[in-house]
């Protein structure tokens, strides 16, 4: 990829339909933030508002700066190398100081322009700075620029082994890609508020030997024209998650701390969300019901009274005890205690589901996991079938994929039928029907 930074590019309005559909990230796990710069600038570009949020929460942050971006104007006669390395390396210590005043600013001062050809130093450096947990934040290998590239590269490679997050952001796919074209597979938009907004926009000025002219000499150019720096400016920031062989989620540590982690007896955002489930079921009734990742029960009993037979699982004990005592007066249900698809009852097949409810567990099923569990349950859906996928949207961190993409997944591989589409901005709810399927006006004679 090759492009012209003094041309005008595409503009920040042309991205603005494209970014505000992306689904949201929900940085709500993040615990420490390393974020890993190519050179000065990158850092306030691609994630200063996100630096700035996590600040405000206190949370540690540390910023990686590979090299000083000494080549930034190759064709300058009126300053150095040397002169630019020792200017640009002020410039991002202050523009950190502004974003997160407590943050922790590495230098490597690698030559910039060879990261690369320095890959292992500079994956040397990672491994000393990221921990365990950490959420890494890199340029986008996809960016156009060779140094982007290699960072991302290390960042991945490092937060695989740390068993860390890894988000890559893109800087110059805004000025040389197409809205239309868009090559950024499970991007994801991060909303600023007024203050990391603020901050962020202030420390992007602090770079001067970027946004302005070092001169009016010839090359001394500002290297970020108005054109690109309104794609920085704007509200929001966009990340790719990347996804990694991560350690599966220790449910029962979780039941450990609370009875009820997510909230599903008393919070009315689950409240509501379970009615609308309820109510999108095309059917007053259903024989054989299979629902997978069941919790504490308190969907299940009201599938119970709705259904002839009802199977749930879970994988934790203290919910599958907790199902199990919230079920005992509905002896038609069962609870089992699974890790699926692994654990998958060859026996289901034979003795079909005329419904599956897969509620908020998709984002856990790392790998071909999601892809084979849809699998065996439309094998084990009975024609005419109904299959119900509910899941929050946002992208959690350290989770391979958020609810868009597992419903993405679900009805590409489940090849049935949409009964049901409902969007919110915090959850998706999918009524998938396999044939023969009809509307409910259909189904009931009134069409």
């Amino acid at each position: 990829m090759s492009f012209d930074a003094a041309e005008p590019g595409t503009s920040e309005q042309a991205w603005r339909a494209y970014r505000s559909a992306l689904p949201p990230l929900d940085t709500g796990p993040l615990r420490r933030l390393v974020v890993v710069a190519a050179h000065p600038d990158d850092e306030t570009l691609m994630a200063g508002g996100l630096i700035a949020m996590t600040a405000a929460r206190r949370v540690p942050v540390a910023v990686v700066v590979a090299s000083n971006g000494e080549a930034s104007h190759p064709g300058s006669t009126s300053w150095t190398p040397e002169r630019l390395a020792r200017a640009r390396e002020e410039e991002v210590v202050a523009a950190v100081r502004r974003l997160a005043p407590e943050a922790r600013t590495v230098l490597l001062r690698l030559p910039d322009g060879a990261l690369a050809a320095h890959a292992e130093q500079l994956a040397a450096a990672l491994e000393a700075e990221v921990r365990p947990g950490d959420t890494v934040v890199s340029t986008w290998e996809g960016d156009g620029h060779p140094d982007h590239a290699a960072v991302a590269r290390a960042a991945a490679d490092v937060a695989a082994i740390r068993r860390s997050a890894h988000l890559q952001a893109p800087i110059w796919a805004w000025h040389w890609g197409e809205p239309s074209g868009a090559e950024l597979p499970t991007a994801v938009r991060l909303d600023l508020d007024a203050a990391a907004l603020a901050a962020k926009r202030e420390a992007i000025d602090l770079h001067a030997t970027q946004i302005a002219a070092l001169s009016a000499a010839p090359g001394d150019a500002a290297l970020l024209q108005p054109g690109v720096l309104a794609h920085f400016r704007s509200g929001s920031e966009v990340y790719l998650p990347t996804p990694v062989s991560a350690q599966p989620v220790d449910f029962d540590a979780m039941y450990a701390v609370s009875d009820d982690p997510w909230g599903f007896t008393d919070r009315w955002y689950e409240q509501r969300k379970r009615a609308l489930l309820l109510a999108t079921l095309p059917r007053p009734r259903f024989g054989r019901v299979l629902e997978i990742g069941c919790s504490s029960g308190v969907l299940t009993a009201e599938l119970a009274d709705r259904a002839d037979e009802v199977v749930a699982t879970d994988v934790a004990d203290r919910a599958i005890a907790q199902a199990r005592d919230r079920l005992r007066e509905r002896p038609h249900a069962v609870v089992e205690q699974r890790r699926l698809p692994e654990e998958w009852d060859d026996g289901w097949d034979a003795a079909p589901f005329d419904l599956v409810v897969l509620s908020e567990v998709g984002f856990y099923l790392a790998g071909d996991a999601l892809d084979r569990l849809v699998d065996r349950c439309r094998a084990a859906l009975a024609p005419g079938g109904v299959f119900v996928a509910c899941h929050w949207r946002p992208h959690v961190l350290g989770l391979d994929r958020g609810g868009d993409e597992v419903h993405r997944v679900i009805r590409e591989r489940l090849g049935a039928r949409r009964l049901v589409e409902h969007v919110e901005d915090d959850f998706l709810l999918d009524v998938l029907q396999v044939e023969p399927a009809a509307s409910v006006a259909t189904a009931t004679g009134l069409r």
